[in-house]
């Protein structure tokens, strides 16, 4: 994980030197500086705290949109209803119209990206039929049925080790967006 956020970081750099927003002294300084072994959190708390003033001025990529206005890179949502309203129905919808580069009613995903639907409450039969109804788009899925049968592992989504493995994968991925449907039995401790 660390080894992908270094190279990640190592290309924003390189950009950053390419669209003239640093000089190469400064590049080969903060290049020099991705391999420093971690510092402790308060040394990191206080190098990442900005004022007013320096966030104002801050160069920030702008997040890409992945479906209409309303859904970026980087956000987080929830989805809310009552049971047998369309909760998983609306979030596979998602995730096969941002993949497929699709839509759904008005709202346009600008093109593919890559999708992980992690799915702790649908049995993998169902699963299968509801993807293959919606049409295109090339989802990934990792499902607690699945999951079990072949590493006879259930996904606690409170357990660090299984959000460490996640976030590696969605690293590996290059991942856009990632879809967490679960409730209550993935949640379990």
């Amino acid at each position: 994980m660390r080894e992908a956020s270094c190279k990640r970081n190592a290309a924003k750099i390189g950009e950053q030197l390419k669209n003239g927003e640093i000089n190469l002294v400064e590049a080969r300084e903060r290049l020099s500086k991705l391999g420093e072994p971690p510092r402790g959190w308060l040394d990191i708390i206080d190098s990442a705290t900005v004022n007013s003033d320096e966030l104002a001025s801050l160069k920030l990529a702008p997040r890409l949109p992945l479906l209409g206005q309303w859904l970026c890179e980087g956000d987080y949502g929830i989805i809310y209803a009552p049971r047998g309203t369309g909760k998983t129905f609306f979030a596979l919808l998602i995730a096969k119209a941002v993949s497929a580069g699709g839509h759904i009613g008005e709202w346009r995903a600008p093109g593919c990206a890559k999708v992980l639907y992690i799915d702790g409450e649908m049995p993998a039969d169902l699963m299968r039929d509801r993807d293959r109804g919606l049409g295109s788009g090339n989802v990934e899925f990792l499902n607690h049925e699945i999951l079990f049968d072949r590493k006879e592992k259930v996904p606690n989504m409170t357990d660090p080790q299984l959000q460490h493995a996640i976030l590696g994968r969605v690293s590996a991925m290059a991942l856009s967006w990632l879809c967490s449907m679960t409730y209550r039995r993935s949640l379990a401790a």
